[in-house]
């Protein structure tokens, strides 16, 4: 596991997060070799009512790598106990001014984010709803999948809102 940014200084929880993939690569817990693959940054968000929430955001273009094997996640979680961990991937935001791509634009990159968050889940829609000038995101997520997702749904839920900035509720159909 490598640190991406040679520029900035790596804080604590950053160089723990780099130990702990580097414990589970030599354990050979996983499927996916992790020697080669990239983390960006680390952040630990404190969450109301819950555990501790961590995010390691990894390379756009390596996030399918990480995803490939779902034990991952729960190799971190054993590592940090008491922390619930999401890999998401880091993509930036075009400016507003001049032409961008659809992948540069907010509302991909918020989608991509809210994938990457529900992560084993997948989210079966999106509805936006429009209140007295404000807007807030519905994310729709199949009935089956409840029973799983039941107890990340609300640290899911308040990871977004801190990220992206977006009030969002996730509802089972």
């Amino acid at each position: 596991m490598q640190y991406s940014s040679p520029i900035e200084k790596q804080t604590a929880f950053e160089k723990s997060v780099i130990a702990a993939f580097k414990k589970i690569n030599d354990t050979k817990s996983i499927n996916v070799s992790l020697s080669t693959l990239h983390t960006v940054r680390a952040e630990e968000i404190e969450v109301t009512g819950s555990k501790k929430a961590a995010v390691v955001f990894v390379p756009a273009d390596e996030i399918t790598l990480f995803h490939a094997d779902p034990e991952l996640i729960n190799a971190l979680e054993k590592q940090f106990q008491g922390c619930q961990m999401h890999i998401v991937a880091a993509r930036a935001t075009a400016g507003k001014r001049g032409n961008k791509d659809f992948h540069k634009s907010i509302k991909y990159v918020n989608e991509c984010m809210e994938d990457d968050l529900c992560y084993p889940t997948i989210i079966q829609g999106r509805r936006t709803l429009f209140h007295a000038g404000k807007q807030s995101q519905k994310l729709v997520i199949a009935q089956d999948k409840k029973e799983l997702f039941t107890m990340r749904a609300n640290v899911c839920e308040q990871i977004i809102r801190k990220v992206t900035k977006r009030c969002v509720d996730i509802i089972y159909v």
